[in-house]
């Protein structure tokens, strides 16, 4: 009984001592995980001064390095201009005149005179020449006098027919070959009358097709009567453009024949049919009172399609395309600090563009071009906005290169 009371505390003993040493293991491991908290968060905080303190490093490094490569590069320079912009549609014209007739002679026959000359100014109905009607004439005074003798025979049978003398027969034979003699000789006049050519309309005498002698016909012309008092130029222009274009528009001719003399007008019709074949419609004005174009002349017409008032101009080529076919132009800053880029990259919208000037539209709010600002010319492709540029000369950047 003794030998079992001393197995249950020994064993009992040993459960505590057990017990005893879990708790002290427990405590060490919660406060050893203390101090590790504790240790990361003092390092967060030395990692977050060290980031900062790395930040601040950064950037006057990059500041260092910005001064160190800024490029400087010789370029020229040009103002944008404030005026009136207009753009124009140039194409060839032909000079026209609806008073161009080709005379011919209205009936066959030999030209036995000429009254007119090459060169000569006619009227309309003045004759010009003459073909023979001999054989005419002769039938006419054959049919005269033959009339003469049947107007004497009806004048006979008129007095006896109305004293009731004679037949009725005689009578209405006698009028019948009167009457039909009258006619005869109306149409032998009208024929003799078409011997005689004339011109049929008012102008100049500009070339005598046939010579003395030589037949005439109505299937062959006899000469040419030009009136270029009022003349006309017409053009064909692409279709694209006839919503830009209407009757009215401003129209200029320049004449390379007479030293590029330049006339003034409008178009006074636009086509109404589009070719098919090429896509161009005809357009047209009128020159009044013409004193020296002629016909079949050679024009520049210019249409005005394009205009606007006080537009934001440029030289062509001092505009940038990118590979994206974005437009720029590269804006100088003049007051930029000593060592900094001097370069402003623009965007801009080409409004159109003539006889190399664009004008154009800035797309940025926080830029104002105006005739005192700069532009990068010469140099414009070779340069970033992380350049510094020194404004030159012309001259003085070809002694560069040089």
């Amino acid at each position: 009984m003794k030998t079992k009371r001393n197995l249950i505390v020994a064993l009992f003993s040993g459960l505590l001592f057990s017990c005893s040493g879990e708790q002290s293991e427990l405590e060490t491991k919660q406060s050893r995980k203390k101090e590790i908290l504790s240790e990361i968060e003092e390092l967060n905080t030395k990692l977050k001064d060290l980031k900062e303190e790395l930040a601040i490093l950064n950037q006057d490094l990059n500041e260092l390095d910005t001064i160190d490569h800024v490029a400087t590069l010789n370029v020229t320079a040009i103002s944008p201009k404030i005026q009136d912009f207009v753009h124009k549609i140039e194409v060839q014209a032909n000079i026209e005149t609806d008073l161009n007739a080709l005379v011919v002679a209205e009936s066959q026959g030999i030209i036995r005179k000429i009254v007119a000359s090459e060169g000569q100014a006619v009227k309309k109905g003045q004759t010009l020449a003459i073909i023979d009607s001999e054989i005419l004439q002769d039938n006419i005074n054959e049919v005269k006098k033959a009339m003469e003798l049947a107007d004497f025979v009806y004048q006979k049978q008129k007095a006896l027919h109305e004293k009731g003398i004679g037949s009725e027969l005689d009578y209405e034979s006698a009028k019948n070959q009167k009457e039909s003699l009258e006619k005869k000789l109306i149409t032998l006049q009208s024929q003799q009358g078409k011997t005689v050519i004339k011109a049929p309309i008012t102008g100049v005498l500009d070339e005598i097709f046939l010579n003395l002698g030589e037949m005439a016909s109505p299937q062959q012309p006899f000469a040419r009567i030009v009136n270029a008092d009022n003349v006309k130029a017409i053009a064909e222009i692409s279709a694209t453009h006839l919503a830009n274009i209407k009757q009215g528009t401003e129209v200029e001719l320049v004449i390379p024949s007479f030293n590029d003399t330049t006339l003034i007008s409008e178009l006074t019709n636009i086509g109404n049919y589009i070719n098919p074949t090429n896509r161009t419609l005809k357009v047209q004005t009128e020159i009044k009172g013409n004193k020296f174009l002629i016909p079949n002349m050679v024009a520049i017409m210019k249409i005005v399609d394009f205009q606007m008032k006080n537009a934001l101009t440029v030289d062509r080529r001092v505009i940038v395309q990118d590979r994206n076919n974005n437009y720029f132009i590269y804006l100088v800053d003049e007051n930029a600090p000593e060592g900094k880029s001097n370069i402003t990259k623009v965007e801009v919208e080409i409004l159109s563009t003539y006889k190399d000037q664009s004008a154009i539209k800035v797309n940025r709010n926080d830029i104002l071009l105006t005739e005192s600002s700069k532009i990068v010319d010469q140099g414009a492709k070779g340069i970033t906005e992380n350049d510094r540029v020194i404004v030159k000369q012309n001259k003085e950047i070809a002694q560069t290169e040089k």
